[in-house]
């Protein structure tokens, strides 16, 4: 009787919380940059930055990042690569729940990690030079919520296959 589709209450079933964390990743702000003086402000996400001065407003994707390369944005990009392929990982490995949620929850870190050590390369250990200020805020979230999805591996139970 099945037509092979998906209703949108079933679709809503098929989502795990370790899915819908690892996308949310994408859109939590990572760093915030103020200019000491209030002249200016940045948030950066993984994918984009947006920033805001007395002249006007920029979005910056990561794809114009690349036409500067240096050893801090190569960092990001590795970073964002371990995200992104942990929310793919996420959705592509559908029979071991637990073994999906324990590596969703390393990738995500190990981004954390490499946005981390990015930021320490881009500025220093204190997270400010003479023109400006930033404040790492998404790094701790992505930090706890991969260590909230890695120890909720062992609630998650397999998933039963029916033999229709």
């Amino acid at each position: 009787m099945g037509s092979g589709l998906l209703n949108s209450r079933t679709f809503v079933r098929v989502l795990r919380k370790d899915q819908i964390l690892a996308v949310l990743m994408i859109i939590i702000p990572v760093n915030v940059f103020i200019s000491p003086h209030f002249s200016g402000f940045g948030v950066q996400f993984p994918l984009f930055r947006l920033e805001g001065t007395r002249l006007g407003y920029s979005l910056i994707s990561i794809t114009q990042d690349l036409n500067f390369v240096t050893f801090w944005r190569v960092l990001w990009i590795f970073g964002v690569g371990i995200l992104i392929s942990g929310i793919i990982l996420s959705f592509l490995e559908q029979d071991n729940i637990q073994r999906s949620f324990q590596r969703t929850g390393i990738l995500i870190a190990i981004s954390g990690i490499f946005f981390l050590i990015s930021v320490v390369f881009q500025y220093n250990f204190k997270f400010d030079n003479p023109e400006i200020v930033i404040i790492p805020l998404g790094i701790p979230v992505i930090m706890l919520l991969s260590w909230w999805i890695f120890t909720d591996a062992k609630n998650q139970l397999p998933l039963i296959q029916s033999g229709e």
